[in-house]
């Protein structure tokens, strides 16, 4: 027949062995043939240097504990634990820690388990769902580590936690909120760092409280560790010179190796080593799976070609699924160098990534590219088309199947802008003025491209310059819609050109809101030159005047002078943006 008070005795003696060669712990509270509820005692974790006697000045820590024996065998780490002695823990306690000791066949073995405070709420929140009420939980635990330091560790880290997870903060948890940043959190010595993790881990969420402006840490969830790898970096080179960073993990479980490389880790090669493994052979798994743009795939697939590709004769099966696999990627291979050149030749940049591309856009990217090889005859033979890849915008003009990319150097070598003068005359204008709406998303878009469009194309004429004037002014409304600060200068550059030839009263107001964008004020010489056009017989250049001077009451009133079909033209200029402020 058990014994069960020798067993119980036998338990909390085999806890004080264990711990008897540390010198900073202290056992004797826990209590043999101890007659309180829940709790068997704890143990004492001090800071004691040398030969120093334990005292409340020195004591870092007491860890509250529960010892259990039992004679059975503990099968697959797990031991079942009254439901009413948690309740009893997560009313009278704010966590402890778990022993059992096992003394079947006279062997004494020793686990034990971390109960933070979330650790109880979330196993008796499973207890309650269950359709059956349970009077025990099965719980899994962990046999203590050889090093009992590294058990006070781990004690350390469960202090820590403590200190996290009181009641009022663990409520905290119930409240439904945003779930933003999930940190874990882990006190330990690195040489201990690998035994605490395995004890578990927990997770909790920031949340910025609105009075402090502080980030608090709310318990989130526990989380058992189901292995951990060790992480080499390096770098990779085949016989060519390109190379790729590389990592390699190692199961401290299983012992297998798996190898990274490549753009977001796009080949996996997982092994395990032959001293690790059953098996007489060493069975590699080989996986690519492409990510980033075209230039980062090829660049991948090309590397795991170099090492891969070797003279095979299909003599077996696994022999033919190798040649299949190696088939594969030159075939991949292939049809990126492919696309890479159409989209040289389409001025895309290769920078795209597929990834990125809607299937309209995969669609109409497809299309262009078969009508570049003569696949697909276009009707009209002359087209012009809008296209947005990945939020890119591109225009290509198209004749009898050749493409030609908006914006670059190839568009003036085929094609021209005219408009008539007043005698009705054709002149050519600068080509690249033709597109001026959401310019920071075309990639080729560059201010030296456009400003080279201009050449020797003349500006000096007057309707010339009005051309160019409301291209300026379109530029404007693109920079108040993007910000792009770019867009604003070339819309300085262009206005200097020709700024000379346009009336007086616009070249002013032009040029003052041109200032007012760059720099947010205007000079004392800016504002004498506008303080006459406040008396200008144009309503709209009066406006305009006033709106630059910033006299709010006089730009409201003018404002409100102005017909519904007035102040529905003016929204439509920029010097709408610099007035909706004193008119709203």
């Amino acid at each position: 027949m058990v014994n069960q008070k020798k067993t119980e005795e036998q338990a909390v003696n085999a806890i004080k062995f264990y711990f008897d060669s540390v010198d900073f712990v202290d056992t004797s509270k826990i209590a043999i043939n101890d007659k309180e509820p829940g709790l068997d005692g704890a143990i004492d974790v001090y800071g004691v240097k040398d030969s120093e006697q334990f005292s409340k000045s020195n004591l870092k820590f007491s860890m509250p504990v529960q010892v259990k024996g039992t004679t059975k065998k503990i099968t697959n780490n797990k031991h079942s634990v009254q439901v009413v002695d948690l309740s009893f823990y997560q009313k009278h306690s704010n966590g402890l820690v778990y022993f059992v000791v096992s003394t079947f066949n006279h062997e004494r073995r020793i686990f034990f388990r971390k109960l933070a405070p979330l650790d109880i709420k979330e196993i008796l929140e499973k207890v309650r769902l269950g359709k059956v009420a349970q009077k025990t939980k099965t719980l899994s635990f962990t046999i203590v580590p050889n090093d009992p330091k590294a058990l006070i560790n781990i004690f350390s880290d469960l202090h820590a936690q403590q200190e996290r997870q009181s009641r009022n903060v663990l409520d905290l948890s119930e409240i439904a909120g945003p779930t933003g940043e999930i940190v874990a959190k882990v006190t330990s010595q690195p040489k201990y760092l690998e035994d605490t993790i395995r004890s578990g881990v927990y997770f909790y969420r920031k949340s910025l409280d609105s009075v402090t402006g502080k980030n608090i840490l709310i318990p989130y969830s526990s989380a058992k560790v189901a292995d951990i790898f060790e992480l080499e970096s390096g770098v990779i080179s085949d016989r060519r010179g390109n190379s790729l960073t590389s990592k390699i993990y190692t199961s401290k479980k299983t012992g297998r190796k798996e190898l990274l490389l490549g753009y977001k880790d796009s080949i996996k090669i997982s092994w395990i080593p032959k001293q690790k493994s059953s098996s007489p052979m060493e069975k590699v798994r080989i996986h690519f799976t492409p990510r980033g743009d075209f230039s980062q795939r090829l660049a991948d697939v090309s590397l795991l070609l170099e090492y891969l590709r070797t003279p095979t004769k299909p003599t077996s099966k696994e022999a033919e699924k190798w040649n299949t696999f190696i088939d594969a990627l030159t075939q991949q291979e292939a049809r990126l160098r492919a696309i890479i050149e159409d989209l040289k030749v389409l001025n895309i940049p290769i920078s795209l990534n597929p990834d990125n591309l809607k299937d309209d856009e995969i669609k109409s990217l497809n299309n262009l590219q078969r009508v570049l090889h003569n696949d697909l005859v276009v009707k009209p033979l002359d087209q012009h088309v809008n296209m947005t890849l990945a939020s890119k915008k591109y225009d290509f003009f198209i004749h009898e199947n050749r493409i030609i990319n908006y914006f670059t150097p190839a568009f003036p070598k085929h094609y021209i802008v005219q408009i008539d003068d007043e005698k009705g005359n054709p002149t050519i204008v600068n080509p690249y003025t033709g597109i001026y709406e959401n310019l920071e998303q075309y990639p080729n878009f560059s201010i030296d491209l456009v400003i080279k469009g201009f050449g020797d194309a003349p500006y000096d004429k007057p309707e010339i310059a009005n051309y160019y004037n409301q291209y300026v002014l379109n530029l404007l409304l693109d920079f108040d819609r993007s910000g792009e600060a770019k867009i604003l200068s070339l819309a300085e550059i262009i206005f200097k050109k020709v700024e000379n030839n346009l009336p007086r009263e616009i070249a002013t107001i032009n040029s003052a809101q041109i200032k007012k964008r760059i720099s947010g004020i205007l000079g004392l010489s800016a504002l004498k030159s506008l303080i006459p056009l406040t008396d200008s017989k144009d309503q709209l250049i009066q406006f305009a005047a006033f709106v630059l001077l910033e006299q709010k009451e006089e730009v409201l009133k003018r404002w409100q002078d102005f017909s519904p079909d007035q102040q529905t033209e003016m929204k439509e200029w920029p010097i709408f943006h610099l007035a909706a402020p004193m008119i709203s």
